[in-house]
């Protein structure tokens, strides 16, 4: 069995914990069983839209989309900006230039400041 990714485990518990099978999520998100194991493992990256689509599909309550959310956040390889207009850019890359320089207590810091802004 492959490894599971950080979205995958949280996927895989959100199913266990409401009783859904693999191949009944597939079929409710609009997705074949094999490709949800397949973004559940690793082997395909989660879609755009994806983790929204299960949000709405099971009416997540806050605490499980911001669960899904940061599992979804640890495990893309690439964040993406698109979104973003410039000047939220230059932040972004600015902020990824030197935060490998933050100690543990202000990292905790800008996890605080950012969980006041979900």
């Amino acid at each position: 069995m492959s490894k599971l990714t950080p979205f995958g485990r949280e996927i895989r518990k959100l199913r266990l914990d409401k009783d859904i099978t693999l191949s009944e999520m597939a079929n409710k998100i609009g997705k074949s069983p094999s490709f949800v194991s397949e973004v559940e493992v690793g082997r395909k990256p989660i879609p755009k839209g994806y983790v929204e689509k299960i949000i709405e599909t099971y009416s997540l309550a806050h605490e499980e989309k911001n669960i899904l959310l940061n599992a979804q956040a640890l495990t893309m390889k690439h964040i993406p900006t698109d979104h973003l207009n410039l000047e939220q850019k230059e932040i972004v890359a600015a902020f990824a230039r030197v935060i490998h320089q933050f100690s543990e207590q202000e990292l905790t810091k800008v996890q605080k400041i950012l969980a006041g802004h979900k």
